[in-house]
């Protein structure tokens, strides 16, 4: 493993993991440098890869008021884990759940974490759109929700989260619908397929912004089901790797975050 990926260097990077439901981002991330803080906005069910990590305690209530779960060691039950904070509209004709993430999000002390998980973009972003939908305005033929939900989440995607003083893993879900992005000096382009599930040119902001931009895809080799890591650009997504995660790695419910740091330079043998 390259020696700037050591833990104890002050070495971090920001990852953005799109795909569909059901390939194991979520699992993966759970297996990243610990303490971990997660952002959770997913069905609660969805949790169960965090939760798995070791002993987990019931759901409660901060001071702050904001429901929580923590996972501790196994072999050292004194031994934090995995701190999840859960943000959710649960009452739709008056959402909170995008102010209350905004509210506790700027009040976490991230030195005490190695890992900041956020899991899923796409539904924080969704509720941006809530708080958004939810606020008087008169008729604007469409162009008031996308527009100011989008200024909402994009100060997170461009100065807020790439800040982060921690590793920062996020979760996507992505979209058919073609976008071009422009490559190099010489101002080429190449375009996509599918892209990040994202309102306007946050499609495209989302791959420029976090140097590592992975794809989950589901593939099918003789009638048996795999999932490869993409981690190059194709015509098809926009991926990259500054890391050097090789292209084309096959994961599964067992795969970690260091067996594909332990990967790295192994492309091609």
């Amino acid at each position: 493993m390259p020696k700037f990926l050591d833990q104890s260097k002050p070495y971090t990077t920001q990852t953005f993991w799109a795909g569909p439901p059901g390939t194991y981002k979520s699992t993966i991330i759970s297996s990243v440098p610990k303490p971990l803080y997660v952002v959770f906005t997913d069905a609660f069910g969805k949790a169960l890869p965090y939760l798995r990590r070791g002993n987990a305690t019931e759901r409660q209530v901060s001071p702050e008021g904001v429901l929580f779960q923590e996972v501790y060691s196994k072999k050292d039950e004194s031994k934090l884990l995995i701190r999840i904070e859960y943000f959710h509209d649960v009452d739709i004709n008056n959402p909170t759940g995008f102010d209350d993430f905004e509210q506790r999000f700027a009040s976490v002390d991230f030195e005490q974490y190695k890992s900041v998980a956020i899991d899923s973009y796409t539904s924080l972003e969704w509720m941006a759109k809530n708080k958004v939908e939810a606020m008087p305005h008169a008729e604007d033929d469409g162009w008031f929700v996308p527009r100011i939900a989008k200024r909402c989440i994009e100060r997170y995607v461009r100065s807020i989260f790439p800040g982060i003083p921690c590793n920062l893993f996020m979760v996507g879900h992505l979209t058919k619908e073609r976008v071009n992005n422009k490559q190099g000096n010489n101002e080429s382009t190449i375009s996509h397929l599918f892209a990040p599930a994202a309102i306007g040119d946050l499609k495209e902001d989302l791959p420029r912004t976090f140097p590592e931009m992975y794809v989950v895809r589901v593939i099918r080799e003789g009638g048996e089901r795999k999932i490869i890591l993409q981690t190059e650009t194709s015509n098809r997504y926009a991926a990259s790797t500054q890391l050097g995660i090789p292209d084309g790695i096959e994961i599964d419910e067992k795969t970690t975050y260091k067996q594909l740091l332990e990967a790295i330079g192994t492309k091609g043998e």
